[in-house]
């Protein structure tokens, strides 16, 4: 299994119902594609973890890449485990 960290900057304001929703978009799609992680954000920063089949993660990061919502874009870390850290998430 495969996970990347990332850190991104928002391009708009978001209120704490904005990232709520990002928060419940994201797991429900993620569930459904077999990806774990932890989604953090504070004073206009994201930083995500990612964790799950190295193909599914790497399609999900140019589509992260690609999102309107955030700029700045910057892979932190990136490597393999035995089994996922975030299986609550």
């Amino acid at each position: 299994m495969k996970y990347i960290v990332y850190t991104s900057q928002a391009t708009e304001q978001f209120t704490p119902n904005d990232i709520a929703q990002i928060f419940l978009s994201a797991r429900s799609n993620n569930q459904n594609i077999g990806v774990t992680g932890a989604l953090l954000y504070r004073s206009g920063t994201f930083l995500q973890i990612l964790e799950g089949i190295e193909e599914t993660i790497d399609a999900l990061v140019s589509e992260i890449r690609d999102d309107p919502r955030h700029s700045d874009f910057r892979l932190i870390f990136e490597g393999t485990a035995y089994e996922p850290a975030f299986t609550g998430w």
